[in-house]
């Protein structure tokens, strides 16, 4: 199931018209430059305040790539307890991925493709509709030829994301999305990645 790009659209422009100049502060931007540490929430919290603050940079292609991509991995963080309660995170991410797995597939967008389904996957939001935008990239069973996938995105690096991503949601419905696209992948990396999360939901699940 793909979201509508419209969404993705909607989101981009709305922050290409606000600007990001007074987000992405110097302060700002020392906090989500470092490759040697993960950002943590009270660190997130002082610069940017709420997932509202960041989701700006998350979406605006015009800034540094890897600037983007921690901002992307970092909305989570910033989520309360519970996850569900985080709309502005969960919105932004779904907006990315919509963006993304339309776009042209350069580099960069596989990169921003990548962390936005693996941080949609830890928002654990209990979205019932969330299982279905992350399992797309992994395909599904072919009901006509048993044992062989259908869709999915070419990318294994994709795929091993989407698996990842699924296995944080800890549903019944990812469980069986992961089940049955196990029998027909290809790749051992993949495959690996898809059994190690059917392991983890095995212990998560009543």
């Amino acid at each position: 199931m793909k979201l509508p790009l419209v969404m993705g659209a909607a989101l981009l422009c709305a922050v290409r018209a606000e600007g990001n100049d007074s987000l992405l502060t110097p302060h700002a931007t020392g906090v989500l430059t470092p490759i040697d540490e993960v950002p943590t929430k009270a660190a997130l919290t002082e610069a940017f305040g709420s997932a509202d603050g960041l989701r700006a940079i998350a979406l605006d292609r015009s800034i540094d790539v890897g600037v983007q991509l921690r901002a992307i991995r970092a909305l989570p963080t910033l989520c309360p307890d519970p996850p569900a309660a985080c709309p502005a995170a969960h919105d932004t991410l779904a907006a990315i991925i919509a963006a993304e797995q339309g776009a042209p597939r350069v580099p960069a967008s596989t990169v921003r493709l990548r962390a936005a389904i693996e941080a949609f996957g830890a928002l654990r939001s209990g979205n019932v509709g969330d299982v279905g935008v992350v399992g797309t990239f992994l395909g599904a069973p072919d009901p006509a030829q048993p044992g062989r996938i259908v869709g999915g995105d070419p990318s294994r690096d994709i795929r091993t994301a989407a698996a990842r991503a699924l296995r944080g949601m800890c549903t019944a419905d990812a469980r069986d999305r992961l089940s049955g696209a196990y029998s027909g992948e290809q790749i051992a990396q993949v495959k690996l990645e898809i059994q190690q999360s059917l392991t983890a939901l095995r212990a998560c699940l009543p």
